[in-house]
């Protein structure tokens, strides 16, 4: 081995590994911190969003209702095309703050984060849909909101994305 070899090993070292961190990213799902940023429920990659007025979302984000009461869970739905990540939080309508004391169950690919009402992935696999299920605060009644980001993978990604609730009253035809 010539001089100067151990430097272009310890590089290409930090280029591998570098490049394997960008790859898997946060395949734990997001970090706590997402629910203080200052862009909350934004991914801190380094990249952008995707521009929705030049570029939709493919995704369809349903929740089952709006009003929370006790013993009534809410039902969130991501559909429509494969993700691989998501972080969602739960938001009162009113004050726009995390609901404290709410909280998403736990399941497979799923990381609730209860200290801000918020879930995350726990993988990093491809899902081809989701049903979350959320809880409201005990004791508590009020008006929700679902916002957050799906991720298609760990660039692109869409942000600020409030999902929908299905008009009650609304006839079938």
């Amino acid at each position: 081995m010539g001089r100067g070899s151990g430097g272009q090993l310890a590089l290409t070292l930090c280029c591998v590994l570098g490049s394997l961190w960008f790859t898997w990213g946060f395949p734990d799902g997001a970090p706590i911190e997402a629910c203080i940023l200052d862009n909350p429920n934004r991914p801190n990659h380094g990249y952008a969003p995707q521009d929705t007025r030049v570029n939709p979302s493919p995704y369809l984000v349903v929740a089952s209702n709006y009003v929370y009461q006790p013993g009534e869970k809410i039902e969130v739905v991501i559909a429509n095309h494969p993700f691989q990540g998501f972080f969602l939080q739960a938001r009162d309508i009113d004050t726009n703050k995390w609901i404290e004391g709410g909280q998403f169950l736990a399941g497979k690919g799923i990381q609730p984060i209860p200290e801000c009402s918020a879930v995350t992935h726990s993988d990093k696999l491809q899902k081809p849909g989701l049903r979350l299920v959320w809880e409201p605060p005990q004791g508590k009644k009020g008006f929700v909101y679902f916002t957050g980001t799906v991720l298609q993978n760990y660039t692109t990604f869409w942000s600020d994305i409030i999902a929908l609730v299905p008009d009650p009253n609304r006839q079938r035809g």
